[in-house]
């Protein structure tokens, strides 16, 4: 098995194998099995400098079969990851995935590859697959005036914290062709997202909502039912929050206590299966299914009134999402 980060893991075992070698102990991230025995080898030492590895194999991939969940990024679409790791301390955050330092690709990396996928594919848009696309803001600003400078005919979406956002960072990639950011907001309540350890406030969240708005970038956000201390007020703060900032939540989750995060940590979890079954359990009075259908029914009580199941609207609202899910 190998863990953490694959490619200088995996270079090493393959070559391992290729040369006849059955002893695999000096290979840095493997686990390998023994005479019957699991064998933990030392971690590895994660690359600093991402540009040092060549583009994914794209010409082995079936891009034509690619899409998006939504019609704002068109096909031929690819996905992109450009960085690694993020600074945010979110409780629920499964960051053991990518431990250690945050990591960046060049701008000039970033742009060549994206170059590769439309001189080669026709690409039309792209989802930048980073945890948090503007961790380093200058080089998403340098990244963008490349965009604009080579005249390419490309939209572009991203993951970014409300935090990082601004005016021109805002205006810069919409005239690079972003016209989707999706953000995590989690909660409506301020005291959630304290002990949660967002890090991001509820007025920055409104006025970045607002920025992108002006500038006609669609927003989707997303919320987290019974993160640790919800109640069904702090519930309702959030689907008042929703309500009157208009935004456009795709879905609502549970927070899952991953092995690794600090969610886990709180109850102890060290299993996978068992995170699972933890889901939105940690540390709150209500199951995660009763808080999941409680904070809908506060969103559709705001929309269409107390009364929402005998308004038109509210049909006409749910049949769109349906539409939306299944055609």
């Amino acid at each position: 098995m190998v863990r953490g980060e694959p490619e200088l893991t995996c270079l090493e075992v393959v070559g391992n194998i290729l040369a006849g070698s059955q002893d695999f102990s000096k290979i840095a991230g493997l686990s390998w099995r023994k005479d019957k025995k699991i064998i933990h080898n030392q971690d590895r030492v994660f690359n600093i400098n991402l540009d040092d590895y060549p583009l994914p194999d794209y010409e082995s991939l079936p891009m034509h079969l690619y899409s998006y969940s939504v019609v704002d990024l068109p096909e031929p679409f690819s996905i992109m990851l450009t960085s690694r790791g993020c600074p945010g301390q979110c409780v629920f955050c499964l960051k053991a995935m990518m431990p250690g330092k945050y990591r960046a690709r060049s701008a000039v990396n970033v742009f060549s590859e994206i170059e590769y996928l439309v001189d080669n594919f026709a690409i039309k848009s792209i989802y930048f697959q980073d945890w948090e696309f503007l961790i380093d803001k200058q080089r998403v600003k340098d990244l963008c005036q490349m965009l604009i400078n080579a005249d390419i005919d490309l939209r572009w979406g991203c993951s970014v914290r409300a935090t990082s956002l601004d005016s021109e960072v805002i205006s810069l990639m919409k005239k690079a062709g972003c016209v989707l950011i999706n953000f995590g907001f989690e909660s409506g309540s301020a005291e959630i997202l304290r002990v949660s350890q967002k890090g991001v406030s509820l007025e920055k969240v409104k006025e970045v909502v607002k920025m992108c708005r002006q500038q006609g970038i669609n927003i989707r956000s997303f919320c987290l039912a019974n993160l640790p201390g919800e109640t069904k007020k702090t519930l309702k703060e959030s689907a008042e929050f929703i309500v009157q900032n208009k935004l456009n939540v795709p879905r609502i989750n549970t927070p899952i206590p991953y092995p690794g995060t600090k969610l886990a940590q709180m109850v102890d979890c060290n299993s996978w299966e068992r995170a699972l079954e933890l889901s939105g359990k940690v540390n709150t009075e209500m199951d995660p299914e009763t808080a999941r259908k409680l904070i809908k029914k506060y969103i559709w009580q705001g929309k269409f009134g107390k009364f929402y199941f005998l308004d038109q609207r509210f049909w006409r609202y749910i049949f769109r999402i349906l539409e939306e899910k299944f055609l």
